[in-house]
């Protein structure tokens, strides 16, 4: 770790007023565009320089994670999708937690699991404790500063006097009378909620730009040796079992597909059960998988032995039996696409199956090396945040309505309600390719999407490009909200 150095006092305070009065006036109240990608972009950049240290040019982690949140959060200017939104929101804010958590790491060893896991939470806690200190600081006496002497006595006096004041009102008509009277000199001021919001982000971003307390969190039983536990044999014997219970799995798949498929009559497992059957459960054996792998390389390094030739064999198999299983629960969800449409959970599905299948494949090379490194995670990490990011800057949305629209020729069908469940990402596509929906299914459509309303305008900036994009399909379509819109779930 470097040190932080103490910089110029007013420096954040002056980046901290910008940040919370940029943030007050461009976030508040506002349509989810541009806003949240420039606060976040100034807010990282001002908290990197106000960190600033002799090793800064060897800050990588800090500037990578600072590079993530802009990404991130640009995404928000690239959807019209609420929930997408408030992902977008939570993304970015774990990903400015694990910033402010590794803000003076020189290398990206120092960036481990336990830093990915708490930083929410000790984020918060270094940011309060030091804006705490920071306006705390006002308190110290300040040699030849009869300004400042002024502040900390008012701090100091104020809340007690007026505390001691209103309870003795209560025991004194005098004293009563007296405080009713200047009460009525004193016109009601109600603090406007912006202003409320203008107060948190200076706390939050005095916190951030501020020196940041060493806080980390304690594990007692980290790296604890338990005498009599498990051993290295006990690790081969684990993986072992493991391997066994999934090749019988894979011995059922292959009966399903190749001997007895599901649709045929008598085997009592029809299509839609097959294709749906097990996908959740079939991602957490597979994630229970590499569990297993990790604590017997854990129960190896404990007990100091060399991998046998058995137990690497016996891991390599494992994960070769869980990818093979991931790609039987990517057919199932492929077999249902084709079955039943294309929705945003399927297509999140396959997503998510991608990102495990690159953890594996993560996993095995750490295998192959010899040995499991702190690396591991950190790569994990970055890989999910690519596939994430991958979806929010694709319109998946628009994807989907392609697909289904598509299938109107092979099946005649077209699924109308779930159509217009969709946000106005998938809008534009939709007034696109309206001539190939049938007329009847068009009609119904057309009417539910007539009922959804868009902001008639943005600020410049709340500008959204899929907002945008929308607003000219519905323009094109004339759409007009008929008196009777259909109620949600409808």
């Amino acid at each position: 770790m470097t040190e932080q150095p103490t910089g110029h006092p007013s420096a954040s305070w002056i980046f901290a007023a910008l940040s919370a009065l940029l943030g007050a006036s461009t976030l508040f109240d506002a349509h989810a565009g541009i806003n949240w990608g420039i606060w976040v972009a100034l807010t990282t950049l001002a908290a990197l320089y106000c960190q600033r240290s002799e090793d800064f040019r060897r800050a990588r982690p800090s500037t990578l994670l600072a590079l993530a949140a802009i990404l991130a959060a640009g995404a928000d200017a690239r959807t019209a999708n609420s929930g997408a939104h408030v992902g977008i929101f939570c993304l970015t804010a774990f990903i400015l937690g694990v910033f402010i958590c590794s803000i003076r790491a020189t290398d990206a060893d120092e960036v481990r699991l336990l830093t990915l896991l708490t930083s929410p939470f000790l984020a918060v806690a270094s940011v309060a404790v030091s804006a705490a200190r920071k306006i705390g600081s006002l308190l110290q006496p300040a040699p030849g500063s009869s300004s400042r002497t002024a502040v900390r006595r008012t701090v100091l006096v104020a809340p007690v006097v007026l505390v001691i004041i209103a309870l003795l009102a209560g025991a004194d008509p005098v004293i009563h009378s007296t405080v009713e009277s200047v009460t009525t000199w004193i016109p009601e001021v109600m603090m406007p909620a912006r202003v409320i919001f203008f107060l948190v982000l200076l706390f939050v971003t005095l916190g951030a730009f501020s020196r940041l307390p060493d806080l980390k969190l304690a594990l007692p039983l980290q790296g604890a040796q338990l005498r009599g536990g498990p051993t290295a044999a006990d690790a081969t014997v684990l993986v072992g079992s493991t391997l066994a219970t999934l090749a019988l799995f894979l011995i059922l798949q292959v009966v399903y597909l190749f001997v007895h498929l599901p649709n045929q009559i008598g085997n009592g497992v029809t299509y839609a059960e097959y294709a749906r059957r097990g996908f959740g459960e079939l991602c957490v054996v597979v994630t229970i998988v590499a569990a297993v792998i990790l604590f017997a390389e854990k129960l190896r390094r404990n007990n100091e032995g060399t991998r046998s030739a058995l137990l690497r064999n016996l891991e390599f198999g494992s994960l070769v039996a869980a990818g093979l299983i991931l790609l039987s629960a990517l057919r199932r969800v492929v077999l249902y696409e084709q079955a039943y449409g294309y929705t945003v959970a399927r297509v999140h599905a396959t997503a998510y199956i991608v990102f495990i299948a690159g953890c594996l494949i993560l996993l095995a090379d750490q295998l192959r090396r010899g040995s499991i490194t702190p690396a591991l995670a950190r790569r994990s990490a970055a890989f999910g945040l690519i596939v994430v990011l991958a979806i929010l800057y694709w319109n998946d949305q628009a994807w989907i309505t392609n697909r289904n629209i598509d299938r109107i020729r092979e099946t005649g069908k077209f699924d109308v309600k779930y159509a217009a469940s969709l946000s106005d990402d998938a809008l534009p596509t939709i007034a696109r390719r309206k001539n190939e929906i049938a007329p009847a299914d068009w009609i119904a459509l057309r009417d539910r999407l007539a009922c959804k309303r868009l902001p008639e305008s943005d600020e410049w900036y709340e500008w959204n490009a899929a907002r945008a994009a929308a607003r000219t399909a519905r323009a094109s379509l004339r759409l007009a909200a008929s008196t009777a819109c259909p109620k949600r779930g409808d």
